[in-house]
């Protein structure tokens, strides 16, 4: 606490507390072993704790509920086309083969529009998060 000792304060800082929460600070005052004022304590509490200061990116925020998006599309499309393929395994008769490879086929469409939708969404987004 030698560093603050030695400084003139002159700004004061008025803050409201709850008897609940003024009562826990007293209770720490009691137990701390330098300090010996309420001023002294929260010093102590504010400048000698590193602080952890959380940030938000919106843009990052947009693209992360975009990509969740398409992987549960994709996951969808994929189930999809396991169950199909599975079908297409079991058939003895090749027109049946023929039918389910035919309905493989449109499934793998929307895969396609998702895949060119998710390298457009990267592209724009490593754009803003790369340096130029």
């Amino acid at each position: 606490m030698a560093r603050f000792n030695n400084t003139k304060r002159i700004h004061r800082i008025t803050l409201r507390l709850t008897d609940h929460e003024i009562d826990k600070l007293r209770k720490l005052l009691s137990k701390s072993r330098g300090d010996h004022t309420l001023s002294q304590l929260i010093r102590r509490m504010l400048f000698d704790k590193e602080l952890t200061v959380n940030t938000r990116n919106a843009s990052l925020e947009e693209v992360k509920n975009e990509l969740i998006l398409m992987r549960t599309e994709i996951r969808r499309v994929g189930v999809n086309i396991n169950q199909v393929v599975h079908y297409f395994n079991a058939q003895r008769e090749v027109i049946d083969k023929v039918k389910y490879a035919r309905e493989v086929a449109s499934l793998y469409q929307p895969m396609v529009q998702l895949s060119d939708s998710l390298i457009t969404h990267l592209d724009g987004t490593l754009r803003l998060w790369l340096p130029k």
